[in-house]
């Protein structure tokens, strides 16, 4: 709850700085998005998620353009063993990982028309109600869960992404694909989990 305050008044804060003198709505740019995680290794193998987002993009209409966004973002990912502590471990435990994101992004346009972009930039995740399920063993005792996920702060790191902007009577339709590298990892229990991710993203600019 704490850091979802923050977040609202942070981007509260920044949408009065950079509003836009023609529009009293922030956000131009909305879209959904099919995403799957890139975290495989000989103990973790990748899964399926979804997310949306709203974006207030600027100087779009310029080669070069700025945004700022916010989405939300669910990730799958699956552990075939986790060390729970040094009584008890977890196997097929499944990560259900939910974060709050807020990328800003650089646009570079290409085309008149239908555009051809390319768009980078830093991202921050907050992490809010993750779940983890799985099947401990203790002993002798087998048993089924759903626990929360330590969440830390969530992640940071840069994405990148290639689209087209198709223009529709006065809107365009946006489809992108890009991917986020989370620089960090989170301990849980006597482990750890990452976050990585490729979207496909279908949307829409007002």
């Amino acid at each position: 709850m704490k850091n979802l305050i923050i977040l609202t008044i942070s981007f509260l804060l920044l949408n009065h700085l950079f509003g836009q003198k023609d529009t009293v709505f922030f956000f131009n740019e909305f879209d959904i998005s099919l995403n799957r995680t890139n975290v495989s290794d000989n103990n973790t193998e990748d899964g399926f998620g979804f997310g949306f987002g709203a974006y207030g993009y600027f100087m779009d209409k310029k080669k070069i353009a700025v945004s700022l966004g916010l989405e939300f973002n669910k990730t799958n990912q699956l552990k075939k063993l986790v060390d729970d502590s040094h009584f008890s471990y977890s196997t097929n435990v499944n990560y259900c990982l939910n974060d709050l994101s807020i990328p800003i992004a650089v646009r570079l346009n290409f085309g008149n028309k239908t555009k051809l972009f390319v768009v980078f930039g830093p991202y921050l995740d907050i992490s809010i109600a993750s779940r983890k399920k799985g099947t401990r063993h203790m002993g002798n005792d087998i048993t089924k869960y759903v626990d929360d996920v330590k969440e830390g702060f969530g992640n940071v790191g840069p994405y990148l992404g290639v689209g087209l902007r198709i223009p529709i009577a006065k809107h365009e339709l946006v489809l992108k694909c890009d991917y986020k590298y989370g620089l960090f990892r989170t301990e849980d229990g006597y482990d750890y989990y990452s976050n990585r991710y490729y979207r496909l993203t279908i949307g829409f600019k007002i």
